[in-house]
């Protein structure tokens, strides 16, 4: 069986794959119906999954090509509760080859729910970009 830290770093992959392959109707696989959202640079937050699979559409339409990596990912789970915190790459590139590159530190809480771990959390500090 898999361990708690290891479901819930996979959770974490797995949200990135979903995004770069744009399969946004799978999201509510790894997010929580009541997920929240927290921009970078105080741009605001979103609440709900429609809300959150609505934002990596609209993302999707000014990026097509994404490329998301994920690194020294720490899981901390205590109950049925978990916080992590990863380095993230991110590769945004436009319709015209325009490139948007970040570099983030994000932070994820997730709970255990009768179908698995699912993210209720994600908030990210924004630490370079171009």
């Amino acid at each position: 069986m898999t361990n708690d830290r290891e479901a819930v770093s996979d959770l974490i992959t797995r949200l990135y794959r979903l995004l770069d392959e744009q399969r946004f109707d799978e999201l509510g696989s790894v997010y929580a119906a009541d997920a929240e959202l927290v921009l970078p640079r105080g741009r605001g937050e979103l609440h709900g999954l429609d809300a959150v699979t609505a934002k990596a559409r609209e993302r999707a339409e000014k990026y097509p090509r994404q490329q998301h990596l994920n690194t020294d990912l720490v899981v901390e789970v205590t109950g049925d509760t978990a916080r992590a915190r990863g380095n993230h790459l991110a590769f945004h590139v436009e319709p015209s080859g325009t490139r948007s590159d970040a570099g983030v530190v994000h932070h994820f809480e997730a709970a255990r729910t009768p179908a698995g771990w699912r993210l209720t959390r994600v908030s990210g500090d924004l630490i370079w970009s171009t």
